[in-house]
């Protein structure tokens, strides 16, 4: 090729070149000292070119006081982006005088298949040759000491690389997506490997990390498919987060003994990892570390304190766990959708356990809580549908949402430790049959026995002051006693189907809307509230009712407060109502209470009633009583006793 140079005034119109810029045999150049006569390549005027051989030396100028200074000018670096998107170039030889080639320098060249670097380059900056997808081979010198970031990223066809033993360091992104890539010589000084250095490295299908290396950063070896084996050097202190994610054909994985933490997701979705020996120096499972892989068995070491939140989710194949007394916290989700673990020991050591910790574990059937947790998160073992039963020891004082929801538990019996049960606890355990409640809650939390249709019965603990909505909705309860410690029933409450009764005491001051709809076999509901409570709509009605009141229902209130109830524009629309005393729910031999006549007056538990109802209704002062029987409210129940001496 002929060799020429263009007049400083021309290159900078045509090109718009400054005046330290020229260009020679179709490069352009950019003078970098006039002392050492050094420039470096900027740029291509080669069209159609497909091979390029860059000189040594080239003649260059500049300009000096308004004068052009020629001189030979020897070429030491390839500048940013200086053939970027030189789709065209398919090969590209470089001087032994070049020592730095610089950003993207290479970038998107579609068509460059090879290329050796000269050992007087010690500097390759990041990105060089990105988005190379036909570049097949490339010869690094052993005279840099770093891969920089996304170097290769995208070079989809380039097929192996032996990277010299003078790098210490492999940057982000370095051989990002590199699909052909299936082998990889790595230095003997090698330490780091930076963030997702060899993601989407398909095709790669083993790696020999040296010893010398002590950290692998987030995602290096993501998506690695090809991926069987790992065996990890000694040196090796720290994975990072999603370090082997996705590698789906990972069948087994040899940790070190260094190993001091394992990051967010290292084996997440590894599915066809079994099992995995954990070192002792590691003192926790970080988050996600194998949620989705194919673990079958797995004991943690005895030094490991945390596993973190959803550290095995959705381990389906998990079959046996073993927790070490050193554990102390289990996180959110740390378990769930494991849906082969049948049971689980817990160790006393134990402080917490997160939200959804055993979610959809579906054989799971038993499981101890130790005395030293304190919480029942939400969501804990909910959809745990084998899960029959447990037990709950003093310790516990809250059960939070849902945290028994679509389980299969049948029984279970709540300590008088407990204090709080969320909403929906036991929403849909349609198994269940029997509830012990604790006698401190305050309220009976919405959608709490929601759908647990085999609930027949329930005693409500008289600390309840408010069942909020929806909190037996469509449960099988046939009959209710409301404590008379409850001033409020809120909506939809027991909107079920097979209520046949209904008790109210005294306290209830209000009842939301359709909170005893459905039930169309209700026949009797008792009222005790000697003022009528406030209901809203459709407390009671509903499509099973007719234009004359309450189909087959009777009202039971007390005797005093009839005429209120059946001048009352809502209650008056039951089709009877009756005295409650004429109907004598509960014996003295039935109560609790020590009932005893003295000096003609009825006494409960020692002390005098101020006054007690007849048989005909009336109500009368406690003194001076004759034979015969009366009515005693205690606590919203009306009590029947015999007087059978004066």
């Amino acid at each position: 090729m002929k060799h020429f140079f263009t007049l400083f005034i021309a290159v900078f119109v045509a090109y718009g070149l400054y005046a330290s810029e020229f260009e020679y045999d179709g490069l352009y150049y950019k003078i970098l000292s006039t002392s050492d006569y050094t420039v470096e390549v900027i740029g291509c005027n080669y069209p159609g070119s497909d091979s390029i051989t860059i000189p040594s030396v080239v003649k260059g100028y500049y300009s000096l006081n308004d004068s052009l200074v020629y001189n030979d000018y020897t070429v030491v670096s390839i500048g940013e982006s200086a053939f970027y998107y030189c789709d065209a170039i398919v090969s590209i030889e470089l001087p032994n005088t070049i020592t730095s080639i610089k950003r993207d320098a290479f970038g998107g060249c579609y068509g460059l298949t090879s290329m050796e670097i000269p050992n007087s380059v010690t500097s390759i900056e990041a990105a060089a040759f990105i988005d190379c997808p036909n570049l097949i081979s490339i010869v690094l010198p052993n005279t840099i000491t770093n891969i920089g970031d996304y170097l290769f990223s995208g070079c989809s066809n380039l097929k192996s690389i032996n990277i010299p033993n003078s790098v210490s360091s492999i940057g982000d992104n370095a051989f990002y997506e590199c699909n052909s890539l299936r082998s990889v010589i790595f230095p003997n000084l090698l330490t780091t490997i930076g963030e997702s250095a060899f993601s989407g490295c398909s095709s790669l299908t083993s790696i020999e990390l040296p010893n010398s290396i002590v950290n692998i950063g987030k995602n290096t070896f993501q998506f690695c498919k090809g991926l069987t084996s790992i065996e990890l050097p000694n040196s090796l202190t720290t994975i990072g987060e999603c370090a082997f994610g996705e590698c789906s054909n990972i069948k087994s994985v040899k940790l070190p003994n260094t190993l001091k933490s394992i990051g967010n997701g290292v084996f997440t979705c590894c599915i066809n990892l079994k099992s995995i020996t954990l070192p002792n120096s590691i003192t926790s499972i970080g988050a996600r570390t194998f949620s989705g892989s194919g673990l079958e068995s797995i004991e943690i070491p005895n030094s490991v304190t945390t596993i973190d939140n959803y550290a095995f989710a959705g381990c389906s194949n998990l079959t046996s766990i073993i927790l070490p007394d050193s554990v102390t916290r289990i996180g959110a989700g740390a378990f769930t959708g494991c849906s082969s673990i049948t049971s689980i020991d817990l160790p006393n050591t134990i402080t917490h356990i997160g939200e959804s910790a055993f979610s959809e574990c579906l054989l799971l059937t038993s499981i101890e809580i130790p005395n030293s947790v304190t919480s029942i998160k939400s969501d804990t073992f909910y959809l745990c549908s084998s899960l029959t039963s447990i037990t709950l020891s003093n310790s516990i004082t809250s059960i939070g949402s849902n945290a028994f929801s679509s389980s299969g538990l049948v029984s279970i019996e709540i300590p008088n430790s407990v204090i709080s049960i969320g909403g929906a606890a036991f929403c849909d355990c349609s198994h269940l049959v029997s509830v012990k409640l604790p006698k401190s809650i305050k309220k009976i939390a919405e959608s709490m026995f929601h759908s647990c249709r085999r609930l027949n019965s329930i005693e409500i603990p008289n600390s309840v002051v408010v069942i909020e909505r929806e909190a037996f909705y469509s449960s099988g309860l046939s009959t209710i006693e409301i404590p008379s410690s409850v001033v409020s029933i809120e909506d939809y409450a027991f909107y079920c189907s097979q209520l046949t009764s209904v008790i109210l005491p005294s306290s209830v001051e209000t009842i939301g809307d359709e909170a005893f709809m459905g039930n169309t076999l209700l026949s009797k509901v008792i009222c005790y509230a000697s003022e009528p409570p406030i209901l809203n709509y459709d407390v009671f009605e509903g499509y099973y009712f007719d234009a004359f009141g309450v189909r087959n229902t009777n009202l039971y209130v007390p005797c005093a407060n009839i005429e209120d109830y059946k001048s009352h524009k809502d209650w008056g629309k039951f089709s009877s109502i009756e005295c409650v005393e004429s109907v004598g729910f509960l014996e003295m031999k039935e109560s609790k209470d020590v009932f005893s006549i003295v000096n003609n007056q009825i006494l409960v538990n020692g002390e005098a009633l101020a006054f007690v109802i007849n048989n005909s209704g009336k109500k009368i002062a406690n003194k001076n009583l004759k034979l015969g029987v009366y009515f005693a409210n205690i606590e919203g129940k009306m009590v029947k006793v015999f007087v059978q001496n004066n």
